[in-house]
């Protein structure tokens, strides 16, 4: 055997182990396009004044959510017993400088989160649905909209749901001082608390975009960080369907589920088909909060709630 027949056939096999390694690497690209952002960092020295701040753009969707089905809230396969598995470890979540992403509550026990409200329109066809299947949820209120709609603020509360705080205009807190995080924070439990009577004691920034300014601030306030681990992007209206397999795909023991019941808009009522419009968040809900209770799946609140 000469070197040319040597050689050949261990071409062939570093061809082929390549072409696998490549292929391993683009499945592991599409999943990880998927996951969610890494929180910011930031110190925020840029601002120190967020009360003319307007809302920032939120980041435009994925390919993933702007391709997947669009309006069909067709039900998903009920999530697979196994896939609820272990309760996550505990930890040391809600110090400063982390912010708590599971709750430790025991196996197949799950958080329901809803950010961005109240919104007269949307929110009391949450709690219609999360009254029907006697869920308990935590509603992350912006200030602004706490301030416009007060009657939805205690609805929410008369319904036995928790209230946090998600800042006064939804800002981008790597922008501020921390001077400025604070105003956000303690106007916003201020107006909660003048509003319904309870002053809130969870926190979640604006787009899960938490700062060593904003850990600061609430460790110095009494405030526990709350972010999230399920995510399925529905503030981009991809389709109720697509909200529905997205969050029956990703849930798990100690799941913190984001959802979103409003927005941050100009005018007092968001119009159907608007930015605002969570018609896509209702009608998903009512087709995976059945699937999950059936499931076995049980609800509380985030850890020290």
């Amino acid at each position: 055997m000469n070197i040319d027949q040597i050689i050949t056939p261990r071409r062939l096999v570093l061809t082929f182990g390549c072409a696998t390694l490549l292929c391993a690497c683009g499945r592991a690209g599409v999943r990880a396009s998927r996951a969610p952002a890494p929180l910011a960092s930031a110190t925020g020295d840029a601002s120190d004044d967020p009360s003319g701040s307007a809302e920032p753009s939120e980041a435009s969707p994925s390919a993933a959510a702007t391709s997947a089905a669009a309006t069909s809230a067709s039900p998903a396969p009920a999530p697979t017993p196994s896939a609820a598995g272990t309760v996550p470890p505990a930890d040391p979540a809600g110090a400063a400088g982390e912010a708590d992403t599971m709750v430790h509550a025991g196996p197949k026990t799950v958080a329901l989160t809803f950010d961005d409200g109240p919104n007269p329109i949307d929110t009391p066809r949450v709690l219609e649905i999360l009254h029907k299947y006697g869920v308990t949820a935590t509603f992350f209120m912006i200030g602004m909209n706490v301030r416009r709609y007060p009657d939805t603020v205690r609805d929410v509360v008369a319904a036995g749901h928790r209230i946090g705080n998600h800042s006064w205009s939804h800002p981008d807190l790597g922008t501020l001082s921390k001077a400025g995080v604070r105003r956000e924070l303690q106007r916003t439990s201020d107006i909660i608390a003048d509003t319904c009577g309870e002053r809130p004691v969870l926190f979640r920034a604006p787009g899960g975009h938490f700062t060593r300014n904003s850990y600061a601030v609430c460790a110095e306030m009494g405030l526990r960080s709350v972010c999230w681990d399920v995510d399925p992007e529905d503030w981009s209206n991809p389709g109720a369907g697509t909200i529905v397999q997205r969050v029956l795909t990703d849930i798990r023991t100690g799941s913190i589920v984001l959802n979103h019941d409003g927005a941050l808009t100009d005018g007092l009522i968001t119009a159907p088909g608007s930015d605002g419009d969570r018609s896509q968040t209702v009608d998903a809900l009512r087709v995976y909060l059945p699937q999950l209770v059936e499931a076995g799946y049980r609800f509380t609140l985030p850890d020290g709630a």
